[in-house]
């Protein structure tokens, strides 16, 4: 089995050439162990960089923290946190297309069955400006370190596919 902290560093070794990575960041008091954000910008040009036809952007922020608590009251809790504070984290401009808001909660031991059933079922997303400003997802992924497996809705099982045990951590035995 995979430890947490060696989950963490490997994780942010994982990452870290796509997205700028924070360890132990703070939303208003509240702590996190890791935080990744990546902002990426597409644009479509006419014959020079001067005529611009479109242009937009996504960003994706990953908050990952450890919960010695995995109950569904605990995993809500969270969440309710998340979509308060997700103009904080959030700031829909004119090119703004989507965000997306990963919260990553890797734990040591089983994931109990009430939790288990309120992540595969829980997904938010919020318009902006009636959609002209884009979207943003939350999405709740648990990581089950001695179970390997990673649990999140059925529609971005791809995109949590990605903190796999064994793939962010391929050279140590699960």
């Amino acid at each position: 089995m995979i430890s947490y902290e060696n989950y963490l560093s490997s994780l942010q070794n994982h990452m870290s050439s796509q997205f700028d990575i924070v360890r132990d960041y703070n939303i208003n008091s509240k702590a996190y162990d890791l935080y990744g954000k990546l902002n990426v910008s597409n644009s479509k040009y006419l014959l020079s960089e001067k005529v611009q036809i479109y242009q937009y952007h996504n960003n994706e922020h990953l908050l990952v923290k450890s919960l010695t608590d995995l109950s569904r009251q605990t995993v809500q809790e969270e969440v309710l946190f998340l979509k308060k504070e997700l103009p904080r984290l959030i700031t829909p401009g004119k090119n703004h297309m989507s965000s997306l808001i990963t919260l990553l909660l890797p734990v040591e031991g089983e994931i109990p069955r009430e939790t288990e059933k309120f992540v595969r079922r829980f997904r938010y997303q919020k318009g902006h400006a009636l959609g002209f400003r884009g979207w943003t997802d939350i999405i709740v992924a648990v990581v089950s370190l001695s179970e390997n497996r990673v649990l999140t809705h059925r529609n971005f099982l791809k995109s949590a596919s990605f903190f796999h045990p064994q793939k962010v951590c391929p050279k140590e035995r699960t």
